[in-house]
Order: structure tokens, then sequence, then C-alpha cells
């Protein structure tokens, strides 16, 4: 219970600082955001969308599809428009990709389901063929000049705090899809009662045209009497 009070409070007091976040500021919170599976509310989203939509230019190539992969890994669905305008982005800063940012990217478009255009992928397919040497260069082999005793220790202390981490993850995600559905029913219902609201309108104007037209009626009714009345006397004379 502690971590979702936490994590309503770092959504709602973030959100209003999402409009001062610099382009280095938004990949590493999406990406934290993705790694530990911390889904913001819908709210959230729209307003971070709104906010980067027009820095996405000034954004780097490892900002750009560092900020993809966490949205991917949160499995969030950006606009069109924003899609668009961060491939877009991508796009310009295709020479500055490394083979790490081009896999990313990729894996990230194919999480998000979004195809870019064909001269977009062809523009990527280039980029990934000029970095095919360097992506078949095997690693450097590991230093092992540290104490051996230091690296378990860090290891093992990294694999406990991961294993913390996904747990509370997985519980905080669970219980963000459960808002996420009643966000959904309360929209649902939301539609409902606006169509009923207008089919009420709708009865509302349908009596009052038969009024209308019964007022007319009623106001012809004295009329034609006094015609009828007059026609007699005119005979006589």
């Amino acid at each position: 219970m502690l971590h979702l009070l936490l994590l309503h409070r770092f959504f709602s007091e973030s959100y209003g600082q999402l409009f001062f976040l610099s382009p280095s500021n938004c990949c590493a919170l999406v990406w934290a955001l993705g790694r530990l599976h911390w889904r913001p509310p819908l709210e959230w989203q729209d307003r971070l969308f709104l906010e980067t939509y027009t820095k996405l230019a000034t954004f780097s190539a490892a900002e750009l599809t560092g900020t993809l992969h966490g949205l991917a890994a949160l499995q969030l669905q950006p606009p069109v428009q924003w899609m668009h305008q961060a491939t877009a982005a991508v796009a310009l800063a295709a020479p500055d990709l490394g083979v790490q940012e081009v896999t990313s990217c990729l894996w990230a478009l194919n999480r998000l389901r979004y195809r870019p255009p064909e001269p977009w992928l062809a523009t990527l397919a280039a980029r990934a063929a000029a970095l095919l040497p360097e992506a078949w260069k095997s690693p450097a082999a590991p230093d092992n000049s540290s104490s051996s005793d230091t690296g378990g220790s860090d290891a093992a202390a990294a694999e406990d705090l991961r294993q913390t981490s996904d747990a509370e993850a997985a519980h905080l995600l669970e219980a963000q899809q459960r808002i996420d559905r009643k966000e959904a029913l309360l929209r649902s219902r939301r539609h409902e009662l606006l169509q009923q609201l207008k089919q009420l309108e709708q009865q509302v104007h349908g009596l009052q045209q038969k009024q209308k037209q019964q007022q007319q009626q009623q106001a012809r009714s004295p009329a034609q009497g006094l015609q009828q009345q007059q026609q007699p006397s005119s005979q006589r004379q």
C-alpha cells in the first residue's frame, strides 16, 4: 500500500514538471518507468506526449531510442502524430545511431506495432548495413584485475535488488491495471449517460414541437368558428 501511495504521489507531483523536462531527463524518466513497469495514469501520459512533441527534434539518437524503448516496455500507445515526429527525428539522427540504438529502436517499433513509411525503413536499413562489421565484432574480454570477492558481492547485491524491484513492479503493475480497468468502466458509463441524456433531449424537443402544434391548432379553431358564423349572415343579406 505504501508503494502505491508513493507512486501516486510521484505522478501527481511530477505532472506539473513535465514542461521543464530536458531531452536527457525525459529519456531517463521514461526508460526508468519502463524498467520498473510503472505505468503512468492516462492524464500523465497525455501531458508527457504534449510537452515532448515539439522537443523531439532536439533529442539525440540515444535519447530518442531510449525514450521509445521505455514506452514500448510500458506498452503505451503514443498518438500517431507523436510517433511520426519521433521517427522523423530518428531518421535525421540515423548517422549517429549505433548498433544498440538501431536494435533498440526496431524492437520498440515492433512492440508498439508502428510501421514507419518505406523511406524511413530504407534509411534505417542502410544504417544497419553500415553497422554490420561492427556488430559482428567479438566483445572485448572482461577485465579480471579487480578482486573476485568484490565482484561477487556486487553481483549478488545487484541480483537481490533486481528481484526486489521486479516483485514490487509486478505488484504495482497489477494495481495499475486495476485502476485502468476502473477508468475504462467509468468512461463507458459516462458514454452511456451521455447517450441517455441525448435521447432525453430529443424527447423533450419532440414534446415541445407537439405542444407548439397543438397551440397553433387551438389558435386557428376560434377563427374558423367565427368565419362559419359570418357566412349565414352574408347569405341572408
